[in-house]
């Protein structure tokens, strides 16, 4: 018995379309998924549409407030300037009014000294002490004086004559008295004066360590017989404050 011929017949598909197969059916997938998602959003209530809509109105909101923002920015820097402005010309306002009472102040002085020698209390002739300054100077312990002796008129008689000026305190907390000469600075170690009508004596002078000063006292002794000496004490927390 003869045995029967059996052909089994292979076919082999391209590789190019079995991989399109896959791409379509991986498409086909994504796109069943994203149909029922959408579907589920929108059986939720959500309007993909109107969600657009909503962020686009939103984003507008954004950009207008924005705008608003930098406009206030603005017109705050604005204002600050403004104010900056403002303040410098109150503070320069201020500085006019404070020099203008300053130099008031010191033509009163001055009136008053010259209504001294012009007119004086009484008819007796001297010599007064007027207009004691004093002031810290650059290093421990200096100090700057000035003072005026004028001449109460009675004609045209010069006057001369020697002042003393002594510092009266504390040293190492007992009582002590130093003289002019104890804290001149220079060669001059005395306080002559010669004028007709007035004359300002200035000086600097340097106190010893451990000296705490509470008073000065100024002397005015004129050549003159005829006139007495002069003196005036002052204060030195008054004066240097």
């Amino acid at each position: 018995m003869a045995a029967k011929n059996s052909h089994v017949i292979i076919r082999q598909r391209h590789p190019l379309l079995q991989k399109g197969g896959y791409v379509l059916a991986g498409l086909a997938v994504l796109l069943g998924i994203w149909l029922a998602f959408d579907y589920g959003r929108a059986r939720a209530g959500f309007d993909s549409g109107r969600a657009g809509d909503r962020q686009s109105l939103l984003q507008t909101k954004i950009d207008d407030l924005e705008d608003i923002n930098e406009e206030l920015r603005n017109q705050n820097a604005v204002l600050v300037q403004a104010s900056q402005v403002d303040r410098k010309a109150y503070m320069d306002v201020e500085q006019s009014l404070k020099g203008l009472q300053d130099e008031i102040l010191e033509l009163k002085q001055e009136i008053t000294f010259y209504q001294g020698i012009v007119s004086p209390n009484g008819s007796a002739r001297g010599v007064r002490v007027q207009d004691f300054r004093l002031s810290k100077g650059g290093s421990s312990g200096a100090f700057h004086y000035e003072f005026v002796l004028m001449q109460v008129v009675s004609g045209s008689t010069q006057v001369k004559g020697v002042a003393e000026m002594t510092i009266v305190g504390l040293l190492h907390n007992q009582p002590h008295e130093l003289r002019y000469a104890d804290v001149i600075q220079g060669e001059n170690r005395q306080l002559a004066f010669q004028f007709k009508f007035f004359q300002k004596l200035t000086g600097d002078m340097v106190l010893p360590d451990g000296f705490v000063p509470q008073q000065v006292k100024v002397r005015v002794i004129p050549e003159e017989k005829k006139l007495a000496p002069v003196e005036k004490s002052y204060d030195w927390n008054e004066l240097i404050a």
